[in-house]
């Protein structure tokens, strides 16, 4: 039995370790100073390396949406020399001519279709579907419900929002976003934001981000 390590504990953290079978790997969730942990299954990230101390088999999973702590999470796993491991729902389903790289996260009844290709560390939420031919770059995350047409190209560190659809063909370049309930018809170059209901659907410049998702976490909280 191997060892993973989910860096995170809680909403996705919590979605990763149900999907794991008990005897295929012994599960410990890897959480910041700030949050409770207990030393048992929930480590404290800077007693992650006294807690390595005589394990082997041992891998890592990133739970996190944000950039920034997924790469800065990755930087402690490479450090302490932890592998990337892909959790796969068994209800999700993954074409034969898929490839699949190390560190996905594939939630239950997420579709990855024909030829389609993942990078490393991507996370393909419930009921998500990535179409025949498609690309998906590196720390790629769907939210539930969204949608990759078919030989569409998705650049790395970009997030597509929750039942969004993505044509046919569409490249979308790195650090994009993709706001919930969005049709994206054509092509966006590196760090764009696109949403149905701000701005008449058309892109945003990079620097709108941050007051963008500021004004989504506004939202959420009414």
């Amino acid at each position: 039995m191997h060892t993973l390590y989910i860096f995170g504990g809680s909403s996705t953290a919590l979605e990763i370790a149900d999907a794991i079978p008990r005897k295929q790997a012994e599960v410990f969730h890897v959480v910041p100073v700030t949050e409770p942990h207990d030393g048992q299954t929930r480590i404290r990230i800077d007693r992650l390396e006294q807690h390595l101390e005589g394990r082997k088999e041992t891998g890592y999973i990133l739970s996190m949406t944000d950039v920034a702590i997924r790469e800065e999470c990755q930087s402690v796993a490479t450090r302490l020399d932890l592998s990337p491991r892909s959790v796969i729902h068994p209800l999700a389903f993954v074409s034969p001519t898929a490839k699949v790289a190390q560190g996905a996260y594939l939630a239950a009844h997420s579709v990855v279709s024909a030829n389609a290709v993942l990078q490393p560390h991507a996370m393909i939420n419930f009921h998500a579907l990535v179409g025949h031919d498609a690309t998906l770059g590196e720390h790629c995350r769907l939210n539930p419900g969204a949608r990759i047409g078919g030989n569409a190209t998705i650049g790395d560190r970009v997030l597509i929002g929750a039942n969004s659809f993505v044509y046919q063909g569409t490249k979308i370049g790195e650090d994009s976003v993709v706001d919930a309930m969005t049709s994206v018809r054509f092509n966006l170059s590196a760090r764009q934001i696109i949403s149905q209901h701000r701005n008449n659907g058309r892109p945003l410049k990079r620097p709108l981000v941050k007051r963008f998702l500021a004004e989504q976490s506004r939202d959420a909280q009414r």
